[in-house]
């Protein structure tokens, strides 16, 4: 089957349909060769890369050929772009699109992209993006633990442990690792999808283990949080402030509730003062989306303290994300707070303060960026502290205690039924 030149030389004709007669031939039980009339529907249009695809279908009618032609155009018109980018390769579609859009414009970009080329070497620079199936993705997850991307000089020989007791074995990567290349290929995919690229993304269920976050019983108290905001106030003998990059990301921490990843995103145009609330990139999500977080009249005062919103609308609130390991140790230290503590429990405290001061469980998960189906806000994050247990539980007195008084009175009014019927029975005697 040939395609008119009329057509190929056209950039605008985009789909191709045709019904040809195509008879085979066969011997009948005599011996004779027989014709057998039979028709070729044909079915083609043009593809990402310019070249046509072809799809064929043979029926004994030509009106059955037509109707199949016919489901084609409807399918297609269904489908749409994705049938167009038909036969892009998972290589092609990283390199000219995910990564540009997607993975350079951020920190971890180097580590992004090892991810995604470590999945291109495994199925291939020509493996089609439609074509890949979660029992090839099963494979790719026994491929990455069993194999570890560390090797020698020779850039073929592995690494190996070289003590403990897996001494001399090839290494392996760990659950974790495993997890964040099944992570960064989902979201590929995701996005894949969602460009409409390929009509659904693969099935990752199964594959990539879910957190098992422990619950952690450490909230920041507020006079903890006090004494650590006035050490980010003292300065050298030159006047300089010491820790003055470190105050203003406690009082985000605090205020916020945000992943230190997520408050690294957040630029001036991401601040709006009017409606009271902070647009905030979700940092665990399939495809990138932002939240918004309310703001608190003590987050208002110190974005108006700082002069944030005087700064360029691309500017970063809370400056680049950097290692505050050694800061934020010292702080403790000098602040002369809980050691244990980190810069994560101020999510938990956020999230503690919210629940305690009667936000709903919906409305928790939408500001700090939970899941709706999720289980991890109240099992993991919300942690009541001793102060606000005993006035939960000076409620629950006081309403069984109204229980009990009203089971008192019933009994009492009982009680005087039954003498009144007493007494009016010796007065008929």
């Amino acid at each position: 089957m040939r395609i008119p030149k009329y057509i190929l030389k056209d950039p605008t004709k985009k789909i191709f349909t045709s019904v040809e007669s195509s008879p085979r031939y066969r011997v009948n039980n005599r011996g004779r060769r027989v014709r057998v009339d039979q028709y070729k529907g044909i079915f083609a249009f043009r593809g990402a890369d310019g070249d046509w695809i072809v799809k064929t279908e043979h029926y004994p009618t030509r009106s059955e050929a037509k109707e199949w032609t016919k489901s084609k155009i409807r399918e297609h018109e269904k489908k749409g772009f994705a049938m167009e980018h038909s036969g892009l390769t998972l290589a092609g579609y990283a390199r000219v699109t995910y990564i540009p859009d997607f993975v350079d414009g951020l920190k971890s970009r180097r580590t992004e992209k090892k991810y995604i080329e470590t999945a291109i070497d495994f199925f291939g620079e020509n493996a089609l993006l439609d074509s890949i199936r979660p029992i090839q993705l099963r494979r790719y997850k026994k491929h990455l633990e069993k194999t570890c991307g560390k090797f020698r000089g020779d850039g073929v020989t592995p690494m190996v442990y070289s003590n403990g007791d897996r001494k001399g074995q090839p290494m392996t990567r760990s659950s974790r690792a495993v997890n964040a290349h099944l992570v960064r290929l989902r979201a590929l995919f995701n996005q894949a999808a969602a460009d409409e690229v390929i009509a659904t993304a693969p099935s990752f269920a199964k594959l990539i283990e879910t957190s098992k976050e422990t619950p952690r019983k450490l909230t920041i108290e507020l006079d903890e949080h006090e004494r650590l905001l006035s050490i980010c106030d003292e300065v050298d003998k030159d006047g300089n402030l010491l820790r003055g990059h470190l105050k203003l990301i406690l009082i985000g921490l605090h205020e916020l509730g945000c992943r230190r990843a997520e408050l690294h995103q957040i630029r001036v145009s991401d601040v709006d003062l009017d409606a009271g609330h902070v647009k905030v990139w979700e940092a665990k999500r399939k495809v990138r989306v932002q939240r918004e977080t309310p703001i608190t009249e003590t987050f208002r005062k110190a974005i108006k303290n700082y002069r944030i919103m005087e700064q360029s609308s691309k500017s970063l609130v809370f400056g680049e994300y950097l290692d505050l390991k050694r800061s934020w140790n010292t702080a403790k230290r000098l602040a002369k707070v809980r050691t244990q503590l980190n810069l994560n429990d101020y999510r938990h405290t956020a999230i503690s303060n919210a629940h305690e001061a009667g936000a709903t469980k919906t409305d928790i998960q939408l500001w700090y960026g939970h899941s709706t189906k999720s289980k991890i806000t109240e099992s993991v994050y919300i942690n009541p502290r001793p102060d606000y247990v005993r006035v939960e539980i000076l409620k629950i007195d006081a309403y069984m205690q109204r229980k009990r008084d009203a089971l008192e009175e019933k009994r009492m009014a009982k009680a005087k039924d039954v003498s009144d019927d007493i007494l009016e029975s010796d007065t008929l005697e």
